[in-house]
């Protein structure tokens, strides 16, 4: 997977400009991404779930963008290579679920209407260069992201990930063949803010975050596990469908803004944990995170 997203990045630009995302479709490769409203230094391919599409044509009053991926023309490899990795982050999304819900002591059976094979989950390539001599911006300014939870495949010799706990920022350093999980509350789990400095080696950077999220109709709002009298609801109830598309149209919306800046309703980041990528992931190490 790797190696094919680096032969992606290293098309020619107009190859790239052929299939770059635009305002009717979020999907493809572009250059122009803000964070904070300060301009990223890197370039990125989104492709996402497009069994999402068919469940976005039932939802009412959501505004669904109704996108399909986009494939650079000659490139059979690269596709095929990506469509197999979504679908097994995917199985592993469901599985790593399974966990989470366990961790929190809620039944995995309430998480049903949330997700199913129509979920928006998305995967994006990242590629950062080598930093300019003079050269001061960050290569992907520091935020939290809005969806469900993130499973990222890090370059392994090229760092720059870090997070931000007790006032400072933290390195989170790659190992070879592991998953770097960000792992998800009405405020059980906590979610750190994490930025990417941009390469000091010369080198470029790569990565490959994979987004886990709901089903476009799904409602998110805090887990009547999570609400009582003494903890009530902190939280907005939000058509997932609605807030995606008002994120993406950069909409500055009261609910949207409370929901992105504290994640997702139910679940949202707690550490950073590194996982091998083997058949059997250790529940055990993400029980413990807590």
């Amino acid at each position: 997977m790797q190696a094919a997203q680096r032969d992606f990045f290293a098309l020619p630009l107009e190859t790239k400009a052929k299939v770059k995302r635009s305002i009717n479709n979020p999907n493809g490769w572009f250059d122009d991404e803000y964070t904070r409203r300060t301009l990223d230094l890197k370039q990125c391919f989104d492709f996402f779930n497009e069994k999402s599409v068919i469940a976005a044509d039932q939802v009412t009053q959501s505004g669904v963008i109704a996108a399909r991926n986009q494939w650079p023309e000659g490139q059979p490899i690269f596709r095929d290579v990506m469509e197999t990795y979504f679908g097994e982050m995917s199985r592993v999304s469901f599985k790593l679920l399974e966990a989470f819900c366990s961790a929190l002591h809620i039944p995995l059976d309430s998480m049903h209407g949330l997700f199913d094979e129509s979920h928006t989950s998305f995967m994006r390539l990242n590629f950062y260069p080598p930093q300019r001599p003079g050269e001061q911006r960050m290569a992907l300014n520091h935020h939290t992201d809005a969806g469900f939870f993130t499973l990222l495949i890090q370059d392994p010799e090229v760092h720059g990930l870090q997070f931000h706990k007790h006032g400072q920022w933290n390195d989170v350093t790659p190992e070879l063949d592991a998953i770097t999980v960000n792992v998800i509350s009405n405020d059980v789990f906590k979610a750190p803010v994490h930025r990417v400095l941009p390469p000091q080696s010369g080198k470029a950077r790569h990565s490959a975050p994979f987004f886990f999220n709901p089903k476009p109709d799904a409602v998110i709002q805090p887990h009547p596990a999570f609400v009582t009298p003494d903890r009530p609801p902190v939280y907005n109830p939000i058509p997932w469908a609605k807030f995606r598309n008002q994120r993406y149209a950069g909409v500055e919306m009261q609910d949207c803004q409370l929901f992105q800046v504290n994640t997702i309703a139910l679940l949202r980041w707690s550490a950073i944990a590194l996982l091998p990528c083997t058949g059997q992931l250790p529940w055990e190490q993400l029980l413990a995170l807590h």
